[in-house]
């Protein structure tokens, strides 16, 4: 519901979300689909946790995008019930 919402306000499909899906499965999971081999389930956490650290490096969440994005989430509700006649 909420892709096909989004995809009617033009910001992304239901196709966009399954590829991101697909795509952070591959990357967390190079022992399935990829070459990498672990001796056990153990090994698979902590490489796990280690790709999911690397994929955060960078992004620092200051939580600076709140007013923002509320203002948007504004602009999308009332686009929505422009749309839906309310």
């Amino acid at each position: 519901m909420h892709a096909q919402i989004a995809e009617e306000e033009g910001a992304f499909t239901l196709d966009d979300v399954i590829c991101g899906i697909r795509d952070k499965m591959i990357r967390r999971h190079p022992h399935v689909f990829g070459d990498a081999h672990v001796s056990g389930s153990q090994e698979v956490l902590v490489n796990w946790e280690q790709i999911k650290a690397k994929e955060k490096e960078g992004k620092k969440d200051t939580g600076d995008y709140l007013p923002q994005a509320f203002e948007e989430a504004k602009e999308m509700i009332e686009r929505a019930k422009k749309r839906k006649g309310y």
